[in-house]
């Protein structure tokens, strides 16, 4: 019994020397110039994060974005912005993040964001982002128009290189891919709520000109069926990818 007792006391006792003590807070959005600032230290909310599988510093994160609402740049028509999705990287561990908005909001200018196939909606919300093998990143989000059900479910893919020249470009540490739609929303049909997981696939996908150990992409989310209180009833869908989020494969709903 005296051994057992002296054995359970080591055992504690190595447990609690490596137990995990919680650092400083660090604020990920820095700056106010936009994109890569907030210029009216708007609120971010409902965060999300990953680990490379490739370089365990370097880090993805997605929230909430509010950082886009007052700043202008919007169509005629729209006299204030809405939230989009945030895209935050470290390459430190943490220490430090760079931040800006995943492409397609409305005042995305750039090529890549105009051919982004949520340009032109106004709203994005609800990120989840998952790590795969080879650096890759999936990161689901819903983009709509507020008020309506007009929208989409998609997933923005990232990878990261794990070159050095990221040392002094922290946005090149893990770069922008492509965004895919897996779903689209219509008059009766709202779509809600994207959860993603990623888990090990076989053989191999190219993603950005490189050829990485293959991901499976999961997905699961809500349609909202009917456009009044009375009649309206949900379905929750759920799709794959066997290709790192290239090509989606549905699966089935439940009611």
């Amino acid at each position: 019994m005296r051994k057992l007792l002296l054995l359970a006391i080591c055992l504690f006792s190595s447990m609690t020397g490596i137990a995990q003590i919680p650092g400083q807070n660090v604020n990920m959005v820095t700056g106010k110039k936009f994109p890569g600032g907030d210029p009216w230290l708007q609120k971010q909310n409902e965060p999300s994060g990953a680990v490379s599988t490739v370089n365990p510093c370097r880090l993805l994160a997605g929230a909430n974005d509010y950082r886009a609402v007052n700043v202008p740049g919007l169509p005629a028509d729209k006299e204030n912005g809405d939230a989009w999705v945030g895209w935050y990287t470290s390459i430190d561990c943490g220490q430090t993040w760079y931040s800006t908005l995943v492409p397609g909001y409305l005042q995305d200018t750039s090529a890549v964001g105009k051919a982004s196939p949520v340009y032109g909606l106004t709203t994005a919300a609800d990120p989840t982002v998952r790590a795969g093998a080879g650096g890759f990143f999936a990161y689901s989000f819903i983009a709509f128009n507020r008020g309506s059900n007009v929208g989409k479910v998609a997933v923005a893919r990232f990878l990261d290189r794990n070159t050095t020249e990221a040392v002094t470009k922290p946005e090149t540490a893990i770069t922008y891919v492509d965004t895919r739609t897996w779903d689209t929303g219509s008059a009766g049909q709202y779509i809600d709520k994207p959860i993603l997981w990623v888990t090990q696939g076989t053989g191999t996908c190219t993603v950005a000109g490189k050829v990485i150990p293959a991901s499976v992409v999961h997905m699961a989310w809500t349609v909202f069926v009917g456009n009044s209180d009375q009649v309206i009833r949900t379905k929750v869908y759920y799709a794959r990818s066997s290709n790192c989020g290239a090509n989606p494969a549905w699966v089935g709903a439940a009611s």
